[in-house]
This record gives C-alpha cells, structure tokens and sequence, in this order.
C-alpha cells in the first residue's frame, strides 16, 4: 500500500493506481502511469496481472418514488454511458465494461441486453416517452427536469471517478445528473 501527500500535488497513488486529480473544470485529467509501469522494471517486486471480478456500477434506488415514477428512462440512462470510455480513462484499460453480475461465471445469460454506449438511442428513448429538450439542454417531462444524483462514499477515488465520468456522459445526452460525496 502507498500512501502519498497529494493534497497540493495533481498525482496521488491509490488502489496501486496512480492518478491524476480532476481539474477545476470538472473533467478528468488522464492518468499518465500506473504502479505496474513504475515497478514492473525494479528488483525485487513482481508484478501480476490477474483475472478478477470486482464490479463498479451505478445502482438504481427503486425504493425512491423518482425511480419508480420514471423507471421508462432507466433504459436510456444505461445507453447513455460509454462503458468502455470509462475503464480506458478511469481504470486505464485495466477491465471490461459489465452487463450483468454474472458475466464472468458459467450461468451467465449473453442474450441479455448490455445495453452497449448509443447516446441517439438513449435520446429516442427519451422522447419516445414524452421527454423534450428544455432551454437548459436537459430534456424535461411535465415540466420537470430528467435529472438526478449519484451519491459515492468519500474515500474511494476510482468510484468518485467513475460516477463523474458518467454524470458527464450523462450531461451531454441531455440528462442532468450530478455527483454528491457525501463526507
């Protein structure tokens, strides 16, 4: 484990990664090297690639009357992140995008839909159930903003990464999504 001071630094080790802070714009540097990279030439240290299954993902709360209410655009939520983008840029290619908790067992179901990054059909979607583009950029549906938060525990740097990643991808559908993290 590294621990480093990267409270006045862009570079901070973490999880064996390290990465870059985001700028005050919001988006996120790409992360230049990773702790493979420094000690994969040093003596005395070994380095692994392994074949895990160690899931990231954004959960819908359907305990909240928001998700209840607009559950027809869950759909165009998950076409709208671009997988892929994510684990080159957050996870520097270290893992696969997922479709399912299964996806790397013997009972997993391929024929299910992975819903694979289409930004036009996550906003035909969103049409097709009434939802139209509001002055903003963000579609609306009987005068209400789409839009919600991803909350991420402080602490974890890769999922704060990621939910920023995709609220991002999320913004630029038309769909305003922000990230709280919560101290």
């Amino acid at each position: 484990m590294f621990v480093l001071d990267c409270t006045n630094s862009p570079w901070c080790i973490l999880n064996g990664i390290l990465r870059t802070a985001p700028d005050p714009s919001g988006a996120m540097r790409r992360p230049q090297l990773c702790i493979k990279q420094l000690y994969a030439v040093k003596d005395g240290y070994t380095c692994y690639d392994m074949t895990t299954a160690d899931y990231r993902g954004i959960l819908f709360n359907f305990w909240n009357d928001y998700w209840s209410e607009n559950k027809d655009i869950i759909p165009a939520v998950c076409y709208a992140i671009d997988r892929q983008a994510i684990v080159d840029a957050v996870l520097l290619g270290q893992g696969m995008p997922a479709y399912g908790p299964l996806q790397r067992n013997i009972y997993n179901n391929e024929n299910v839909e992975h819903y694979d990054y289409n930004p036009e059909k996550a906003k035909s979607i969103l049409e097709s159930v009434g939802c139209t583009m509001g002055s903003n950029g963000y579609y609306e549906r009987n005068g209400e903003e789409i839009g919600f938060v991803i909350s991420v525990m402080s602490g974890e740097q890769d999922r704060i990464d990621i939910a920023q990643a995709a609220a991002q991808q999320l913004r630029e559908v038309g769909i305003h999504c922000t990230v709280d993290i919560p101290a």
